[in-house]
């Protein structure tokens, strides 16, 4: 019965928080390539180790970030 008494909440501001994201998740990978290939370079890999392990941890982590914030959310 409390929940009907509570007071409605504001309209979400979703789009505000997550307009960024695209932006956030694109920085990030480019961000990664560019430290993996330097790395990769650095220790002269023939096969670019660094740059994939950088990538694949970048997408992993802006998944578990995404998912993250919006199970937080409800």
């Amino acid at each position: 019965m409390s929940e009907f008494l509570k007071k409605p909440k504001p309209p979400s501001k979703a789009y505000v928080k997550y307009s960024s994201f695209g932006i956030q998740f694109i920085l990030t990978i480019l961000l990664a390539a560019w430290g993996g290939r330097w790395l990769d370079a650095h220790f002269k890999q023939k096969i670019p180790v660094f740059s994939l392990i950088l990538i694949l941890s970048a997408i992993g982590g802006m998944l578990y970030k995404f998912i993250r914030d919006v199970t937080n959310e409800q």
